[in-house]
């Protein structure tokens, strides 16, 4: 779980530093820079993924992506957090800190820096001493697992316990060091951390892209616009029967006319969405349900699924969904922050009315710069909101972030 995140020079955002919780929305007038906070983090995981620099050149290059578009400076992305024990949630497996930086010319980047370090619990909850070294870098303590570059321009990865160096050989060209160390078996804690960032997922649902059928295959987790979600919908419908009734349970508190949720199959060994409604015979299939619907049900899918990703960011949930169904669109991501830590931007006051100010994370713009904080004043918030709403509060201006 990250507790806070660093951010120097990705596209607007020049200097953010962001203090995170489990649960966390971030609202704020258009192009202040929500999605940039997003993409970075994004940015960030892909390139734990893929090699060539796809990831940077897909943004139009490193000129593109840097602050005002000045090469000369670098990218700078630092994370700390903990991992919390499962299912003791009170006590953390380890504390970590990450770094990369990225510097470049017009179009092409490369990965200039990048350091890993932890502070590893042991069962008896003490932590490991680290040395002198270690100290130094971590700065509230814990040992350096990665780092790059070092001799040669290689890349060394330590031993948790401080006794060995595993490995010291040049990254793969283009991608993050943490993609080339995810045997948890030689790597525990280096491959955990990557692992994780490399199943960071960000949706922004497109109801056109996921009404058709597809092709039955075994498929857990929603691509970032939905375009597999009948494969994962009859996923959960055949292995995971107990998800997929939470998930219809759902389904049918928000739209009570619901009688069945269902997972069709065509001759041709495709497969999609369906639902059955109250007094009526047929069944009604993805491509004729409305666009509320489906969107409704894929924020279920991942909130409720099988396969929760250690993070996940939700681009404006409230888009095509009643004004009344809110509330309960709330609660399940609220609820979903239980099993990953949940990021969402919103311009919607009316989901604001069902969250707390402490959910909040005010995102506005000075000089072309993102600058980002937590509401003040939290008494007198708390006081206002025995008349007024919070979503009443935001557009009133009383919470800052509007235009």
């Amino acid at each position: 779980m990250l507790d806070q995140i660093h951010l120097l020079n990705y596209k607007s955002l020049k200097d953010v530093r962001l203090d995170l919780r489990a649960f966390n929305v971030l609202i704020g007038p258009n192009n202040a820079g929500k999605s940039n906070v997003f993409d970075c983090l994004h940015l960030l995981s892909e390139l734990t993924r893929y090699q060539q620099g796809e990831p940077v050149q897909s943004r139009g290059g490193f000129s593109s992506i840097v602050w005002n578009g000045e090469i000369k400076n670098s990218i700078s992305i630092e994370l700390s957090g903990h991992e919390p024990s499962f299912p003791d949630q009170d006590r953390d497996r380890y504390r970590f800190k990450y770094e990369t930086h990225l510097a470049g010319g017009p179009i092409h980047f490369q990965i200039a820096s990048e350091r890993f370090w932890a502070q590893d619990a042991s069962p008896s909850g003490v932590v490991l001493t680290a040395s002198e070294e270690g100290l130094a870098l971590a700065g509230s303590g814990g040992r350096v697992l990665l780092e790059f570059p070092v001799e040669q321009h290689n890349v060394r990865v330590n031993d948790p316990s401080g006794k060995k160096t595993w490995e010291n050989r040049p990254p793969l060209p283009l991608q993050l060091c943490l993609a080339s160390f995810i045997d948890p078996t030689l790597f525990p804690l280096v491959s955990d951390f990557a692992m994780q960032v490399r199943e960071w997922s960000f949706y922004n649902f497109v109801p056109s892209l996921m009404e058709k059928a597809l092709q039955v295959r075994k498929d857990l987790k929603l691509l970032e616009q939905g375009e597999n979600f009948g494969a994962v919908l009859h996923s959960h419908h055949a292995e995971f029967g107990s998800n997929f009734r939470e998930i219809e349970e759902w389904l049918q508190r928000a739209m009570p006319e619901i009688s069945e949720l269902l997972s069709g199959l065509t001759e041709q060994g495709q497969t999609y969405a369906q639902i059955k409604e109250k007094g009526l015979k047929v069944r009604i299939p993805s491509w004729a349900m409305s666009d509320g619907t489906v969107r409704f049900l894929a924020h279920l899918l991942v909130a409720l699924g099988a396969s929760p990703p250690p993070l996940v960011c939700f681009e404006e949930p409230e888009n095509y969904i009643h004004p009344h169904l809110l509330e309960l669109l709330a609660h399940v991501l609220k609820k979903a922050s239980a099993r990953s830590q949940v990021l969402l931007t919103t311009h919607s006051p009316h989901l604001l009315n069902f969250l707390e100010p402490e959910d909040l994370i005010i995102v506005e713009k000075h000089a072309g710069a993102t600058q980002v904080s937590r509401p003040k004043h939290a008494g007198t918030i708390k006081e206002a909101l025995k008349i007024l709403g919070l979503g009443e509060m935001w557009y009133a201006g009383s919470l800052g972030g509007t235009p």
